[in-house]
């Protein structure tokens, strides 16, 4: 029996916190037909006979990965429904869809292929038969939109509708004089989907379908156009944002400022002393971001912060500006522009602007689908949600100091990613509990970036080596660079890299990016509620730990925090009601080398003071431990003890507990290698380390 998957995409376009915990904000939907040997069936659909491949076929249609459903009916009808509670939340009155149809044969007059689409406010049911394409029209009666389709060709079929109030428009091929009008009905049927194929005949009727999108616009689409710079000077894009560009001035004079276009983008860095050190004025492709590759899926699928020109920005997201913090709020990832998957020439967004981008030309779409009449921002849609802070964290008396955070959410079906190539079962990733599938994010690199101007002088790079001693490399031509690779057990001293206009470590202005081993870190991968987007558990995936300091171009250098955990997994696998993210944090420091140094060194007290503060009731030692570890604490009689690897894999079997009273218990721990665990004692973690 073949195998097979079922894709969702919603490609939401903003999320705001005033609308309901996953309201229409997420609410467009990609649909492919994937083959997936680890799934079986047409996941999350169901009807009767649904893994028959009688009646009910997945094939390859061509090298590219480009799979079809072929429904196969004889004298009967095949109807199979679609509602993923949880997932479909559209916008029941402003949406696009494109279904793409192929009809093999007709038996007779009576053979239908029947989409059904039912929106919450509208039904939009769509008949494809032997003497015409029919819809159902508001008075619900059927009614004749034009002549039947071709046989045996592909046809892609583009239906819209902008309000509830107006009529919809149904277009073939993209072909304006192939355009009709149509009038939907309203309905107040909870959102789902139904495809059905009949035929009264004792001949099959075949009839395939290899894509169905429905793009639904968001409730609230964007908060106004996403402009261009007027210039290159600050005074051009600080200008033209207004009061989309949020600042956070840290106490010894140092500034960081982020823009709404670009999703939160650091536009501007200033030093003490130096001014302005970004290249020379950022706009949105050179400045400081968070981003991510999947390589799983190539590196070509890229979802940035910034979007994907580097002139008008991409996204347009909501900050809230607190005294110390501010806070981009989460909103949809678009993947990087590029010139393989893309349909629309030229790009047009939403607010008619169009994308001239002279270092793309020509723009082809090999992707596989037709996503014809789509603007850019709906086309490029990713998986994933983002979210970000930069929080003013300087200690009492100390240099000023930034956390930065971020999540990526892995909370729509996976679909887009699948554009790019099927994944064989060789390159699968291997997380805790399963063998990943063709729709999970495996090997994902991460990336914390900032770039400097180095016409003003950033041309060092310093770092501390094994020995403790300061060592650093004069970068003197393009390419020029520094790594440091981290893991969990390396040295609070050996986790940071500096930038300065200088190899003299008491020469003020540096900036460094320091990558400490918190709990945030440490528990990075998150299973969250669906529901509440409360984290349920989390776990450590982690695999790869880096900080790179190069020069880049011939007018700025950069500094990259790398992160590369084994991936997540699709919210189509396991629990419907959960998904998984990925969180990190970095600090950046600005002061002389020797004043960086010195808060990370510190920083081992500020972890100490935390952990006793969040774990004042109960501790463990001796920590590290050998063989045997005493927990002290209160109503510990009843408390469920448990062990977790790094990577959130369950080893309570390795511990044996040897005595328990109510503010006692001690274990034997064997079999375990000298690296660190958590030990978690009812509803408190606690890291311990075997020697």
């Amino acid at each position: 029996m073949k195998h097979l998957h079922f894709i969702l995409i919603t490609f939401l376009l903003t999320s705001f916190s005033c609308l309901a915990q996953f309201g229409a904000d997420y609410s467009s939907y990609g649909f492919n037909f994937i083959n997936d040997a680890n799934n079986q069936g047409l996941k999350n659909w169901t009807g009767n006979n649904i893994d028959d491949t009688n009646k009910f076929y997945i094939y390859k249609q061509d090298e590219l990965n480009n799979y079809a459903l072929e429904l196969k009916p004889i004298n009967e009808t095949l109807s199979i429904n679609y509602n993923d509670f949880g997932y479909m939340d559209l916008n029941p009155c402003a949406f696009k869809i494109n279904i793409r149809v192929k009809i093999n044969q007709y038996s007779g007059n009576d053979d239908a292929l029947t989409f059904t689409l039912f929106t919450g406010a509208k039904k939009v049911e769509i008949d494809f038969k032997s003497n015409g394409i029919f819809y159902t029209n508001n008075l619900n009666t059927s009614q004749l939109i034009t002549t039947a389709p071709p046989i045996n060709q592909w046809v892609t079929y583009s239906i819209a509708l902008d309000s509830c109030n107006d009529m919809a428009s149904i277009m073939l091929e993209n072909d304006a004089t192939n355009s009709y009008t149509l009038s939907l009905p309203d309905n107040t049927t909870a959102q789902n989907i139904n495809l059905a194929a009949t035929t009264n005949g004792t001949t099959s009727f075949t009839s395939e379908i290899d894509h169905l999108f429905i793009y639904s616009n968001p409730i609230k689409w964007w908060l106004g156009p996403s402009s261009a710079f007027i210039n290159d000077t600050p005074a051009g894009y600080t200008g033209t944002t207004g009061d989309r560009q949020h600042f956070l001035t840290l106490p010894n004079g140092e500034k960081i400022g982020i823009n709404e276009n670009g999703g939160g983008y650091v536009t501007f860095t200033e030093l003490t002393p130096g001014g302005p050190n970004l290249d020379p004025f950022p706009k949105f492709g050179s400045g400081g971001t968070k981003t991510l590759r999947g390589y799983f899926h190539t590196n070509k699928f890229n979802p940035v912060q910034a979007g994907v020109s580097s002139t008008s920005g991409g996204h347009l997201a909501s900050v809230i500006s607190l005294p110390n913090k501010l806070m981009v709020e989460s909103f949809p990832l678009h993947s990087y522009f590029q010139d393989d998957f893309i349909e629309n020439t030229p790009l047009v967004f939403p607010n008619n602007e169009t994308l001239e981008d002279e270092n793309h030309p020509a723009i082809i779409d090999d992707d596989v689908y037709d996503e014809f009449g789509l603007d850019m921002r709906h086309e490029l849609m990713s998986e994933l949600d983002f979210n970000s802070s930069i929080e003013n964290v300087t200690q009492t008396n100390g240099i000023s100091t930034v956390r930065h955070a971020a999540e990526w959410e892995y909370i729509r079906h996976s679909s887009f990613i699948l554009q790019f190539h099927e994944v064989t079962v060789n390159k699968r990733p291997e997380f805790e509990s399963f063998t990943g599938a063709n729709n999970d994010m495996g090997d994902m690199r991460h990336k914390f970036e900032f770039r400097l101007n180095k016409d003003l002088g950033y041309e060092w790079i310093l770092w501390r080596d094994t020995n403790n001693t300061w060592q650093s490399l004069h970068v003197e031509a393009v390419g020029d660079s520094k790594e440091i690779q981290i893991n969990i057990n390396t040295p609070l001293e050996n986790r940071f890299l500096v930038f300065s206009t200088s190899s003299n470590p008491d020469t003020p202005g540096a900036v460094s990016w320091f990558y400490p081993e918190s709990d945030f870190n440490a528990n990075c991968t998150l299973q969250k509620s669906r529901v509440n987007k409360n984290t349920i558990t989390s776990m450590d995936r982690r695999n790869s730990m880096r900080i790179v300091a190069d020069w880049r171009k011939t007018n700025w250098c950069r500094m990259n925090l790398y992160i590369r955990n084994e991936g997540l997994a699709a919210p189509s696998n396991g629990d419907p009601n959960v998904y998984e993210a990925f969180q990190m944090e970095a600090l950046q420091l600005f002061g002389t080398p020797n004043q960086i140094l010195s808060e990370v060194l510190n920083y081992n007290t500020t972890l100490d003071t935390e952990t006793v503060s969040l774990n004042n009731t109960t501790i463990a030692y001796p920590n590290p431990f050998l063989s045997e570890i005493t927990i002290k604490g209160s109503n510990l009689l009843n408390k469920t003890i448990k062990l977790y690897s790094t990577i959130g894999k369950d080893i309570t079997n390795a511990l044996h507990i040897t005595s328990r009273t109510n503010n006692q218990i001690q274990l034997k721990i064997k079999g375990l290698n000298s690296q660190m665990y958590f030990l978690k004692i009812g509803d408190k973690t606690i890291k311990i380390y075997k020697e």
